[in-house]
This record gives C-alpha cells, sequence and structure tokens, in this order.
C-alpha cells in the first residue's frame, strides 16, 4: 500500500512538473502577432514623416513591410538584423525558421484578400540588372509568399514592366540612376468606402513603393 502511494505521489507530481514546462514552452508568432508589428511599425514611419512637415500624408505602411520582408530572404548577418529591427519584427524571429516571417506576410495577405468588404489588389515584382542573376532559391521563395517574380532587365530602357501600374512608375526616367542594379516595386490598389461619406462614396488609391538602392 505505501508503495502504490509511492508511486502515485511521483505521478502526480511529475505530470504537474511536466505541465509547468509545457506551459512555459514559447509562443509561435502567428498572423495576429505580426498584425500588430505592423501597426507599430506604421506609427513608427508615420512619426517619423510627419516630422519633417505638416501636410497631409499617403502612405502604404503594408507596402514598405512586405517589401523588405521580401528581402529578409536573402539578406544575411547585420544586413538582415537591420531590416528586422527596422520593420520592428525581430521578436517574431526566436524560432530558428528562416522563413517564418515570409509565411506571415503570406497568410495576411491571404486574410485581407478574403475579406468581401475590403477591394485591394497588390503586386510586387524585383527588377535586377540583366547581367546579374538571382539565386534560384530566393526566385522560388519570393515566388511562393508574395507572388513576386525577378526580371532581369537593361535599366537604360523604359519598357521594363508588364504591369501597366509598374510601367507608369519606369516611365518617370529621371527616378531611376545609370548605375542602378536593382528596383523594388510594390504596388497597391485600393477600392473602399468612407465611414463618414457626404458625396463621395468610394475611395480608390493606387500606391507605389518605389525602392531604388543608391
Amino acid at each position: 500500500m505505501i508503495n502504490y502511494l509511492r508511486v502515485l505521489f511521483t505521478l502526480v507530481y511529475s505530470s504537474g512538473f511536466l505541465c509547468i514546462l509545457k506551459s512555459q514552452e514559447p509562443k509561435t508568432p502567428d498572423v495576429m502577432d505580426l498584425a500588430f508589428k505592423n501597426i507599430d511599425f506604421a506609427m513608427n514611419l508615420y512619426c517619423k514623416i510627419s516630422s519633417y512637415h505638416d501636410k497631409n500624408l499617403i502612405f502604404s505602411p503594408l507596402s514598405v513591410s512586405m517589401s523588405f520582408a521580401m528581402l529578409l530572404l536573402a539578406a544575411k548577418g547585420s544586413t538582415h538584423s537591420q531590416i528586422e529591427k527596422g520593420l520592428n519584427l525581430g521578436s517574431l524571429d526566436g524560432t530558428g525558421d528562416a522563413t517564418l516571417i515570409p509565411q506571415l506576410f503570406e497568410q495576411l495577405q491571404k486574410n485581407i484578400s478574403q475579406d468581401v468588404k475590403l477591394h485591394m489588389e497588390q503586386g510586387t515584382a524585383l527588377f535586377v540588372d540583366e547581367h546579374f542573376k538571382a539565386k534560384r532559391a530566393f526566385s522560388d521563395q519570393i515566388k511562393t509568399f508574395f507572388g513576386a517574380d525577378v526580371n532581369n532587365v537593361d535599366f537604360n530602357k523604359t519598357e521594363l514592366g508588364k504591369s501597366t501600374h509598374h510601367q507608369r512608375v519606369f516611365e518617370q526616367k529621371d527616378s531611376i540612376k545609370p548605375l542602378t542594379q536593382m528596383i523594388l516595386l510594390n504596388t497597391i490598389f485600393f477600392q473602399g468606402e468612407f465611414l463618414l461619406a457626404r458625396r463621395c462614396r468610394v475611395y480608390r488609391l493606387l500606391y507605389h513603393f518605389f525602392f531604388n538602392p543608391p
């Protein structure tokens, strides 16, 4: 009887210890965690931009964060860390899975597209110099997670973008420097209704995020 009680006590004690250990396991970040991080990033970016002037601002934090998140798949070392820090995503990268953040962005984009009250179309493309070849793994990953293609182009020409929206950006020839090696382009078309609408019932915004490294 005494031995039975000892075994029972040991099992109960061990199960309690295991429950404590289980409760202390780190939580894998999900799309809600990413959404809140994007809100923080949006506010920080807004404060930074608005500090230069007091005019109205129209910008898409999602375009910026998604574009740089795409570059995380190719960045290493300090560059990778700096991008994560700038996007306020460092705390989401503790699992050791390099594709976790891109996966969360993919899920976030799907969630937004499923909202029947919100009409948003997005396109992302990476244009690189015709003499540079991106790694196949990187090309496959940005296609999977962001629906983006890598395009080898001659930056001395303006006929670069397959999309009409992309072509409008490249028609601004002054934006492209002669020594340009890469251009990351994100386009968002947003259509929604004003919360307090009078005459105007629909709002349309065509936004381009144009990243041309120096």
